[in-house]
């Protein structure tokens, strides 16, 4: 049987659905990869339209960031610039209700002040919470945290003399180092690491 131009677009898109159905959370996290790349090559052309939208808009934002929903909206996005990683809605708003009704350190039990502020204190390896910290405790948490590090994405950093990304990573006091051309060729290069470790 012969199909019609119409039926094979139809199957067409049938079986592109199925793909993607099927394949959803690696298709998410290869647009996810994608985007993070389209940042880093475009972090100016993105800096330009940001500022020139802020510009324009200084008392709309005021406003909707002196709501709860824009403190939170704030906060999230601060957290997950440090690296915080949550795996649902839901576990993020615990994450966010424990932090605002805490009135101690979870560690020294001191109570917050001015100078020695509150902190969401994770895991730089998983990115999972840990603790609601002052500033004091927190700061000796994680010392060994590479300064180097401005990704997001833990043991991958860019080094500006070699223009490469490397992926480096200290495992049974050796230490394990990789140059690549491409940040997404790091990060696929971490996974398929570290996953072949466990």
């Amino acid at each position: 049987m012969v199909l019609t131009a119409e039926q094979k677009k139809e199957n067409k898109r049938l079986t592109n659905k199925r793909y993607r159905e099927k394949n959803k959370e690696k298709l998410n996290e290869i647009n996810r990869l994608k985007a993070k790349l389209y940042r880093e090559k475009n972090k100016e052309k993105i800096k330009e339209y940001r500022d020139k939208y802020q510009k324009n808009n200084k008392e709309k934002l005021k406003k909707k960031r002196e709501t709860d929903e824009g403190r939170k909206n704030t906060r999230k996005a601060s957290w997950k610039h440090h690296g915080l990683i949550w795996e649902s809605e839901d576990e993020y708003n615990d994450i966010y209700n424990r932090y605002l009704n805490s009135l101690r350190c979870e560690k020294c039990s001191c109570e917050y002040t001015e100078n020695n502020k509150k902190c969401m204190d994770h895991d730089h390896n998983t990115g999972k919470f840990r603790n609601v910290l002052c500033i004091a405790c927190n700061v000796v948490t994680d010392v060994k945290i590479s300064k180097n590090n401005r990704t997001g994405v833990v043991n991958i950093s860019y080094n500006k003399k070699q223009k490469k990304w490397i992926y480096a990573k200290i495992k049974n006091n050796k230490k394990i180092t990789k140059y690549f051309k491409y940040f997404i060729q790091a990060v696929i290069f971490k996974r398929e690491y570290e996953e072949s470790q466990i």
